[in-house]
């Protein structure tokens, strides 16, 4: 911060940065910087420390988010090869963006492996936390499963609805490769708590599927995309393969 020059006790001071200013009570900025009178330095400083508060807020919920390493920069930029990957990006990120603004509502992206749905997910959570400062959470339905099967154990870490709590509670919750190796209704029940609840809560869910829509319907049952179909947006990623030489983003 730069020096004020104190002349007299005037409604106005001379700053070496800002020339001549609205005298305000001095004011401390920070270890190892002198005190001001300068209103405009305060506001300057004031308004840097609400974006370090804000920097730091973003870091910790991604944090929290617990991106694999190479999802943790995904965002809608790394689709704009095609228009179509350009269409799903600018619908995906226009539906985060409403979001924001209202509770529940569920984005599915169906479409084949490879084409990047992953990294969709990723940037939606991603731009939702940067944008609104909320929570959001990301995992893939197998995971999912795992932990909440994991209780089960005797001498398990957390219980059953501590791990359905961790879903059901942010205010934006996406869940990848849903409908993959969904075996048996008791699966089917599991995922049916997580959307059951967030539906409940009006929260909101992205989901990615390799399936068909009509498949999705017959791997999830009824009652589970039911909820998850209500209020629903679809943004169908049907682009070529990123995997098998496809246009990248």
């Amino acid at each position: 911060m730069t020096d004020t020059i104190i002349t007299d006790e005037s409604p106005t001071i001379v700053c070496v940065a800002h020339g001549e200013q609205p005298r305000v009570l001095t004011a401390w900025l920070g270890v190892g910087r002198k005190p001001t009178q300068c209103g405009r330095c305060v506001e300057e400083f004031k308004e840097a420390e609400k974006q370090r508060r804000r920097e730091e807020r973003v870091e910790e919920l991604k944090d929290r988010l617990n991106l694999p390493a190479r999802l943790c920069v995904a965002d809608f930029d790394q689709f704009v090869a095609t228009e179509k990957q350009r269409q799903a990006a600018a619908r995906c990120k226009a539906w985060v963006e409403e979001v924001g603004g209202r509770e529940g509502g569920t984005l599915i992206l169906p479409g084949p492996p490879g084409t990047g749905k992953s990294t969709l997910l990723a940037a939606c959570c991603n731009h939702y936390i940067e944008q609104e400062l909320r929570q959001a959470r990301m995992t893939t339905q197998r995971e999912l499963i795992a932990r909440l099967r994991a209780t089960w154990r005797k001498g398990a870490e957390e219980s059953e609805q501590q791990v359905l709590d961790d879903f059901i509670r942010p205010e934006l919750v996406a869940l990848d490769d849903v409908g993959v190796s969904l075996g048996g209704e008791a699966e089917q029940v599991q995922l049916l708590d997580v959307v059951d609840g967030r539906y409940k809560r009006f929260g909101s869910t992205i989901i990615a599927t390799n399936l068909t829509l009509p498949e999705l319907r017959d791997a999830l049952g009824e009652r589970t995309y039911d909820r998850l179909q209500q209020d629903a947006t679809v943004v169908i990623c049907d682009w070529p393969s990123f995997r098998t030489g496809g246009a990248r983003g």
